[in-house]
């Protein structure tokens, strides 16, 4: 009887050793799990090679007592890999188990640090009395929110909410590209196909008087809006992502949390639910800060929804006017921000201008003197 020929191996899906839940770091497969470089409540990100394609990856999966949360981690998984934008982080595949429960996903692997950490070591370099680095500075750390912002109007348009903007979402890679990343708790908040279908899967709510529970499950307590701090998940609007991209602004001018500097630690979730953010003070800011980026930050922040920026695209397009030298919605237009606008987008007329009153002063002096 003739030999049937040999089986070849499947390699149309990914595979992985899930007997374990731990995913052994030997090579198990197409996709390799180095080593663990960020965790969660309910999961962890690895490093991780992915053989099949000859490229590292971030592999993100559950924690061994949190399997029954799979429905959750398909369903971020399915967010981030529907929005397709340059300044987020791209998923490329999911993973399930023998039994097709979902179990990871492999994602873009971004290399470098978060926003987090580069503001630690920009507070550390000022409190020394170090010069900042070209990279490091109020314009550059400007611009990295900036995209981060780009990507939230995506999302909002979109009709997702992210509901966990922090700095330790925001990467930064080692060539300056800029991602956002983590929808575990996004929300999605009319129906857009193909995210109108991932709205019956349960993001779960956690008890609002633990603020450990709060920050893990709902969002991260010093850049939740007060509303959220207040447990209002149900009628969260996109204006509650704007306060958390205000507060980080605030941190970018200021270079201190308004809520994380008071003593008082254990006062945090109060003052987040009432919306107590320390008064914008420029003079107070290591870098002179555009007293416009202040008002800006100032609207984002605002105790009541209604009196912020609507969405992350009308954020975006005030900090837009303020770079391009127009007025900005925040706040009254005076004289002096008029005046500034003038010397920002005419330099050069602002400079022959003084240089000609200069002038007109010295030739009323030789007159004076002369007679």
């Amino acid at each position: 009887m003739p030999k049937s020929p040999p089986q070849r191996p499947n390699t149309s899906s990914l595979r992985i050793d899930t007997q374990s839940p731990y995913f052994p770091r030997r090579p198990s497969g197409e996709v390799e799990v180095v080593r663990v470089i960020g965790q969660g409540s309910m999961g962890e990100v690895c490093f991780a090679r992915d053989h099949a394609l000859l490229r590292d990856v971030a592999f993100k999966r559950l924690k061994p007592d949190q399997q029954g949360m799979g429905k959750r981690l398909e369903r971020e998984a399915r967010i981030g890999a529907q929005l397709d934008h340059p300044h987020i982080v791209p998923v490329h595949r999911l993973v399930r188990g023998p039994d097709r429960q979902p179990l990871a996903y492999v994602m873009k692997l971004v290399q470098g640090e978060d926003l987090g950490q580069m503001l630690k070591r920009v507070k550390e370099r000022v409190a020394d009395g170090r010069p900042l680095e070209p990279d490091e500075d109020l314009d550059a750390r400007i611009r990295i929110l900036r995209a981060i912002i780009d990507a939230v109007a995506y999302a909002h348009d979109k009709g997702v909410i992210h509901r966990d903007l922090k700095p330790s979402n925001i990467l930064i890679a080692q060539r300056g590209s800029v991602y956002l990343t983590d929808w575990g708790l996004a929300k999605i908040v009319r129906g857009r196909s193909p995210l109108a279908t991932l709205t019956t899967v349960q993001t779960g709510r956690a008890n609002s008087e633990e603020p450990t529970k709060l920050g893990t499950l709902m969002g991260t307590v010093a850049y939740m809006s007060p509303e959220q701090a207040n447990g209002r998940t149900e009628g969260l609007g996109t204006e509650s992502d704007v306060f958390s991209l205000g507060v980080m602004l605030y941190e970018i001018l200021q270079l201190h949390h308004p809520y994380l500097d008071d003593p008082r630690k254990s006062g945090v979730l109060q003052a987040v639910r009432n919306g107590r953010v320390t008064p914008l003070d420029g003079r107070q800011a290591p870098e002179q800060v555009p007293e416009e980026l202040l008002a800006i930050a100032e609207k984002a922040t605002a105790v009541r929804p209604e009196d912020r920026y609507p969405d992350a695209g009308a954020l975006a397009d005030d900090l837009d006017r303020w770079s391009r030298g127009e007025a900005i919605q925040a706040g009254t237009d005076s004289f002096a921000r008029q005046a500034r606008r003038w010397l920002r987008r005419s330099p050069e007329l602002a400079l022959f201008t003084v240089i000609m009153l200069l002038l007109v002063d010295l030739m009323l002096l030789v007159y004076v003197l002369l007679n």
